[in-house]
């Protein structure tokens, strides 16, 4: 099991009902701990997956594991801009109802939200992203190290440091290392396996042994299944993602994966075309045009050079 911290988003406290309004879950960024990414897909699944709860997405105090640390539940859960926000909905008969409401409005700056969910991350262009197959609660917990204020806007507080000092480009670095070692895990796969078809999937030949005898072929080692499944990863990776240079972001191909793992789900591709004003396709643009001016602010190595992949995916949107 996974969590993220994030601060909540600056909402409106209604003491009478027992709502905290426009609570932010989850935001873009990088998850420290898990070194995860947090990307569009991210936010979309936790919002796709929350739906199976019909009351709410319940919230506990502390990752706490007994009834009486559920207070509350979280609803009309949706994704705005860079941030998966949520209304939260507290028992008025909990304990700490009060506490929760008077911290809320006095020191925003003690505590946030910290998404609990499980699912294998998906490597993508900028590294591992964080993906999310099951989601069990939206817990309410106290971080004031990690975090300077409630309600601010637009700051992750699980965010890895290297992150917040700025040094995206640190990234474009490591993905070209790990690309560079997946061509050649690929090509050492080649050189294994081009005998392979004589013997059953899951098994590798016995090198020195005649074809089709006894004893010829050997299950494959776990190292050699793993390298098997990066390499089928990588395979993905290059059909769902757009390289750099050809402006980033996901292709019709990745799209049309993830909404047949995701149903109901409306992640689109990129607008690139033209678009009438107040059109559906304009604001489209406009929001990610937004969004990405934010996410330049938090990675100004990578807003300076014009061959980053979210400097060319803002030029394909036409930024």
């Amino acid at each position: 099991m996974k969590h993220t911290f994030t601060a909540l988003a600056k909402g409106e406290v209604n003491r009478e009902q027992g709502i905290i309004f426009a609570v932010s879950l989850i935001e873009m960024g990088v998850a420290k701990g898990h070194n995860l990414i947090i990307d569009q897909v991210t936010l979309q699944q936790v919002m796709d997956k929350s739906k199976v709860y019909d009351n709410g997405l319940k919230v506990k105090l502390n990752h706490g594991s007994g009834v009486e640390a559920i207070c509350g539940r979280i609803k009309n859960i949706r994704v705005l801009g860079d941030k998966c926000v949520g209304d939260f909905h507290l028992l008025k008969s909990h304990p700490r109802y009060d506490l929760i409401l008077e911290m809320a409005e006095l020191q925003p700056d003690t505590f946030g939200m910290s998404v609990a969910f499980q699912g294998n991350p998906e490597p993508v262009p900028t590294g591992l992203a964080a993906r999310v197959d099951e989601i069990f609660s939206c817990d309410l917990v106290c971080e004031p190290a990690a975090t300077e204020a409630l309600f601010e806007e637009k700051k992750m507080c699980d965010t890895d440091q290297r992150e917040r000092e700025g040094k995206a480009g640190d990234d474009e670095a490591y993905l070209g290392k790990l690309s560079s070692m997946l061509d050649r895990i690929e090509v050492g796969l080649e050189t294994a396996f081009k005998k392979k078809g004589r013997c059953w999937k899951g098994y590798e030949p016995v090198a020195g042994k005649t074809p089709y005898s006894d004893g010829s072929c050997k299950k494959m080692s776990r190292g050699l299944l793993l390298l098997q499944s990066i390499l089928k990863k990588k395979v993905e990776l290059e059909k769902h993602y757009r390289p750099t240079k050809s402006g980033a972001g996901m292709t019709k191909a990745g799209v049309k994966a993830y909404r047949r793992e995701n149903p109901g789900s409306k992640l689109k591709t990129a607008v690139t075309g033209k678009v009438k004003k107040g059109s559906k396709d304009a604001k489209r643009r406009k929001s990610y045009c937004a969004r990405s001016a934010g996410q330049m602010k938090k990675f100004p190595k990578a807003a300076k050079d014009p061959n980053s992949r979210i400097r060319q995916a803002r030029r394909r949107w036409k930024c």
